[in-house]
């Protein structure tokens, strides 16, 4: 691996020819002349100011200060790719097209069935490598699963790999309380609307349907990871100004009023011109635990407001594309922070953001997030960042928090060191038996 691999493949994510267009381009738009080639201003890949200087250093140019640079190229839009994959737009469907260059490679991809990832021999740290390889077993049924990890053709098993049934989980508690690990991490579990589809373009409808959900009920009495109950969507465990961004800004950007709700929706059905709101489609992807809640939600809004809602199941890959085309009504969603830095969630929502699927537009909001991006003093960076965030939730609405996330898992006694990271991603590279 040397720097002109960077080089290759941050403009290829750049590339306005790219089929499909990356979604995480606008990412980039932090290195001078990215936007400008991204976006067809500017033709020439060399103006992207990204440059491999020699074998062993990379140079690149800001187009401003951005103080959490450096937290930004963790992020996997920011990873180096082989040059082999130029002329091969599927090579990361296929095993023996992956180059990479951690702590290990690809072995043997049996598809919907089993991944094997293998050590690699020219990392630059191979003797700290303990495991020779990590075998993945595919598990639709979250049950399976379990019983697989209790007869022990499994050392892990949940998340973020698979799941542990929900019910299960206060059982695990008492009967296996060393190997059940509930750990917070920097993820938001929330629904979508789309802004630009009646009636859930009108704002008092949309806060209508966010208070009447009794968040603390979902996540004791259906999720039972010990979830928290979410009012923004920030995730705890995100750097802020001196410590947590969620302890210095609470999210109490809305209550939970069943009363209010009521009136809201009939302020809104009157805008509207309705007398009652229509019956309407909340779809999520294919997922035993987005199926228990959806259906305790569309139970809330029917008691507590009248409302009457479908659940409709989706295939991820059908949902991924009935999102990005606004070809819903409401929506599941969830966010796992990219970077340790709440513009991760904020930026989402800009206009014209790669990631922006609920057809949302505020000029007002997207002038505290640009002047956030830039700003170095921290102090006010988290400010604004804060006020993007009540414009978002308190004043539009624009999407309906549900929880922060926790990630449930069990783990063999003598599996050491594999461990699960502040976003949620499992780390398998020092790990070993005892």
């Amino acid at each position: 691996m040397t720097a002109n691999d960077f080089e290759f493949a941050w403009k290829r994510v750049l590339n306005p020819k790219a089929e499909p267009a990356p979604p995480y381009a606008y990412q980039m738009y932090y290195i001078k002349g990215a936007e400008a080639y991204n976006t067809g201003e500017n033709t020439d890949p060399n103006s992207v100011a990204v440059k491999a200087i020699d074998a062993n250093t990379l140079e690149v140019e800001l187009e401003q200060s951005t103080p959490y640079f450096l937290s930004l190229l963790s992020f996997s839009t920011y990873f180096p790719v082989h040059s082999s994959v130029k002329d091969n737009p599927k090579w990361a469907s296929d095993a023996s097209t992956i180059i990479s260059n951690g702590p290990f490679k690809m072995g043997e991809w049996k598809q919907q069935s089993s991944l094997e990832i293998v050590k690699n021999e020219y990392y630059y740290a191979k003797d700290e490598i303990k495991f020779t390889k990590v075998h993945m077993t595919m598990v639709d049924d979250s049950g399976s699963e379990l019983s697989m990890y209790e007869t022990d053709q499994l050392d892990f098993a949940g998340m973020p790999t698979g799941r542990i049934p929900n019910e299960q989980i206060p059982i695990m508690k008492q009967t296996k309380p060393d190997e059940l690990d509930i750990k917070g991490i920097a993820s938001t579990y929330y629904y979508l609307f789309n802004n630009k589809q009646k009636p859930f373009d009108n704002v008092n409808i949309r806060k209508a349907l966010a208070m009447a959900i009794n968040r603390q009920l979902i996540v004791d009495k259906v999720t039972l990871g010990g979830q928290l109950p979410a009012y923004g969507i920030v995730a705890p465990g995100i750097a802020g100004e001196n410590g947590e961004f969620r302890t210095e800004h609470k999210d109490d950007y809305f209550k939970e009023n069943i009363d209010e709700a009521k009136a809201l929706l009939q302020k809104g059905l009157s805008e509207e011109g309705l007398s009652a709101m229509p019956e309407f489609t909340l779809i999520y992807n294919t997922d035993e635990n987005h199926k228990k809640v959806a259906e305790a939600i569309v139970d809330m809004w029917n008691k507590n407001l009248g409302i009457k809602a479908k659940i409709e199941n989706q295939e991820f890959g059908v949902f991924l594309k009935n999102r990005t085309a606004l070809n819903y009504q409401v929506s599941r969603a969830g966010w796992q922070t990219d970077y340790n830095d709440p513009m991760s969630f904020l930026d989402l929502y800009m206009t014209g953001s790669g990631n922006n699927d609920i057809g949302y537009s505020n000029p007002e909001y997207d002038k505290l997030v640009h002047e956030a991006k830039q700003s170095l003093d921290n102090k006010k960076r988290m400010e604004l960042i804060a006020e993007a965030e009540r414009i978002l939730i308190e004043q539009d609405q624009a999407i309906i928090p549900l929880y922060y996330y926790t990630n449930v898992a069990l783990k063999k006694p003598n599996l050491k060191n594999v461990f699960i990271d502040y976003q949620g991603n499992i780390i398998f590279n020092r790990g070993y038996f005892e």
